[in-house]
């Protein structure tokens, strides 16, 4: 039997396919790029160039290979000023943003489990 005459059976009865997602989710508490965007109202080859030259300096994350940004207060605050050009570099890294860093651990490790 072909494959096409079976996915019309199926299709003229009903009978869905569940596929599983091909993409990992992203984490409670964090931004991905286009939702930054959205938030700051920048062009999104803002971040990306931004990113390129190490102006945001945020590691990716290893699980799902993207960048990831706490979605904290604190954190659009800085990229704004980058954006206004009152910083120079954003470090979101949690070695130099001691004040968040641990509820930034938390919340990966609530994740997690």
């Amino acid at each position: 039997m072909l494959a096409s005459t079976v996915r019309n059976l199926r299709l003229k009865h009903g009978l869905l396919i569940e596929r599983p997602l091909t993409h990992p989710q992203r984490p409670v508490g964090y931004l991905s790029v286009t939702q930054l965007v959205a938030r700051l109202e920048a062009p999104i080859h803002w971040i990306y160039t931004r990113l390129y030259r190490s102006q945001i300096q945020v590691p990716r994350d290893p699980r799902i290979h993207l960048y990831l940004f706490p979605d904290q207060p604190e954190v659009l605050t800085l990229l704004r000023q980058l954006k206004a050009g009152t910083v120079q570099t954003v470090r979101l890294d949690k070695e130099h943003h001691d004040a968040w860093s641990f509820d930034w651990l938390r919340q990966r490790v609530l994740v997690a489990s």
